[in-house]
């Protein structure tokens, strides 16, 4: 199966801008091949397959100075995403779904590149990673990688710039130790009955308080009256997008022991409590009940299987 390994790069001044031009290239990029498809299809009821569009990479990197320097695969990821989405479209057609046709990507819906091959477009470079047309960015390695990367995408959020590494692993089961743990969401701390001591939780498995910093940053923004300049309004956007990044970290299980549950055969998840929410929230009751879930995406980090019970 296929690894993701996350890191936080650190670029420079110049190099966020090299950053921000490639991400303006792609989108633009991508923008044009979706229109192309579209106008084919409208125009002359011809559907444009995905090789047809990955020899217009050539043409672009001749024909627009902005493309000169991003590197052939960037490009070429860019059209096998828009193919991606476009199969995803036609599968929900043909599944009676609701269709989404893939739409067209402004600056804040497009936060993204990648290399496919590690050596060729990006290398580790001591402890910077080196980047096609963008130099060696510093790197925060706060775990080593185990083994080379395979391909690398760079995201930018809304609080920096993340380097997330690809590898395929082989996964080793571990022998079975007979343990069960059972988790409560909504309790302040845990009793692990194998180990006899109290666990702590994080924000994110007891109280939704994540939420509310997303709540009242959403009140800032939207019940503030109208900003008379553009700037002001891409402050609040840009405060209310930091506040949200607050809200997945605080929902992550807790790490005090990373070997907890290698000594488990399963971790289970009760649903939270379905009741309305405190009085001092009583517009967030449904979005309180839906972040006290746990994160499905969170507990793969931990060795045993996990299930989660909901009630019927």
């Amino acid at each position: 199966m296929n690894r993701a390994f996350e890191y936080r790069p650190y670029p420079s001044k110049t190099q966020k801008k090299r950053m921000e031009s490639v991400l303006g290239t792609c989108r633009r990029f991508c923008n044009g091949l979706l229109a192309k498809r579209r106008d084919a299809w409208e125009q002359e009821r011809r559907s444009v397959s995905k090789f047809e569009q990955l020899r217009e990479v050539k043409t672009l990197k001749k024909t627009n100075p902005h493309a000169t320097g991003v590197h052939s695969h960037v490009l070429q990821l860019v059209v096998v995403q828009l193919d991606l989405a476009f199969q995803a479209f036609y599968r929900r057609v043909n599944a009676g779904e609701k269709p989404g046709y893939p739409r067209f990507k402004s600056r804040d819906r497009f936060s993204s590149f990648g290399f496919k091959e590690y050596g060729n477009g990006f290398r580790l470079d001591g402890r910077r990673l080196r980047l096609s047309g963008i130099g060696r960015v510093a790197v925060r390695w706060h775990r080593p990688l185990p083994c080379a990367p395979k391909t690398v995408r760079i995201v930018r959020r809304a609080d920096g710039w993340y380097a997330m590494f690809t590898r395929k692993v082989n996964p080793a089961p571990l022998p079975s130790t007979g343990k069960d743990v059972g988790v409560d969401v909504g309790v302040a701390a845990l009793i692990l009955p194998p180990m006899a001591r109290k666990f702590p939780t994080r924000s994110g498995i007891g109280q939704p308080r994540g939420s509310y910093v997303v709540n009242s940053a959403a009140e800032r923004r939207f019940r503030t009256p109208s900003p008379r300049g553009a700037r002001r309004r891409q402050t609040l956007d840009l405060l209310l997008a930091k506040a949200a990044v607050v809200l997945p970290q605080s929902r992550r299980l807790p790490r005090q022991s990373p070997a907890f549950a290698d000594n488990l055969d399963s971790l289970s998840f009760s649903a939270p409590d379905s009741r309305p929410a405190a009085s001092g929230y009583p517009w967030a009751s449904l979005r309180g009940l839906h972040e006290a879930r746990v994160d499905e995406s969170c507990i793969h980090q931990y060795a045993a299987p996990y299930r989660l019970l909901w009630p019927d």
